[in-house]
């Protein structure tokens, strides 16, 4: 459900965004960016669907495949956010390291579509695509030198939320209770763990830091299948908690927990039930491939 919704979301944000809808606010139409609701947490949220079809959901074909991956892609590309970026070089690399035949032939068949949408964009818009283009290199330039100032003020999102942070940082200085219980939840910073420091103090961003090497220890000790895959959701949790307020959001609190749930449940079948798993999917794939006549 979670890569349908996401594959038709990815779709059908292009043409609002371009065209409207009766219910659409003009404001929340984002500059250089095809989003019409909120960029960063869109993105995660794609990436967490696009997760699921790699690793965890069978599909009938490698049509049907390859049609959701390119709208998905499609997806990312319209967000044009440095945390899915992140993101999906984290998945590609896990992609090459679990399925790397299978991965090499997704490649040759999505990169030129998702290639001739982009050629596509430019030639209709180019100052639109030159637009989209510019964010896109300001948010790669922030992850690799962060500390270099961004190429526009306005642009520089982590440096927004270090401000933000400094802010109420300001406030919990005034008093040690703030600093040991938080200053309540009316504290709000796009970034899961200054905000639970801020907002509920040293003890609960202790526990929520915790959790990530707790979690983590967990699966690797654990005899689970799926422990890799663990791992890398923790890392994916932790870029979507560094960016965004993600236990608070409801989109990125429920794509995890959803996804983290399925792949540790799916990795705890046993080897029988997950064998036959593997013949159905090979099965299904095997009668959709056509055959070329003799």
């Amino acid at each position: 459900m979670l890569i349908n919704l996401a594959a038709f979301y990815s779709v059908i944000t292009i043409p609002i965004y371009l065209y409207g809808f009766p219910l659409f606010v003009e404001k929340f139409r984002d500059w250089g960016r095809m989003g019409v609701g909120y960029p960063t947490m869109d993105g995660q949220m794609i990436c967490f669907a696009i997760f699921c079809l790699i690793f965890l959901v069978p599909q009938k074909s490698k049509m049907v495949f390859n049609l959701k991956m390119a709208c998905l892609l499609i997806g990312i590309i319209a967000q044009n956010t440095g945390t899915a970026m992140v993101t999906m070089a984290v998945l590609a690399m896990t992609a090459f390291v679990k399925k790397p035949g299978k991965t090499t032939s997704y490649f040759v068949f999505i990169v030129p579509l998702v290639a001739a949408v982009v050629i596509q964009q430019y030639y209709s818009n180019p100052q639109f695509f030159t637009e989209m283009l510019f964010i896109a290199n300001n948010k790669i330039n922030q992850i690799l030198n962060p500390e270099l100032t961004a190429n526009v003020g306005d642009l520089d999102t982590l440096q927004m939320r270090v401000v933000q942070y400094e802010m109420i940082n300001n406030i919990m200085e005034r008093n040690i209770l703030f600093r040991l219980f938080g200053v309540g939840g009316q504290a709000y910073i796009e970034n899961e763990f200054k905000l639970t420091l801020a907002a509920y103090g040293i003890f609960s961003f202790a526990c929520f830091v915790f959790s990530f090497l707790w979690i983590s220890f967990l699966s690797i000790m654990s005899k689970n299948r799926n422990k890799f895959l663990i791992l890398i959701i923790m890392v994916i949790w932790g870029f979507t908690s560094y960016t965004l307020s993600s236990i608070h959001l409801f989109t990125t609190s429920f794509c995890f927990s959803m996804v983290f749930a399925y792949t540790y449940v799916s990795g705890s079948l046993s080897k029988k039930e997950f064998d036959t798993e593997e013949i159905i999917e090979k099965k299904n794939l095997k009668n959709t491939t056509p055959t070329v006549p003799r």
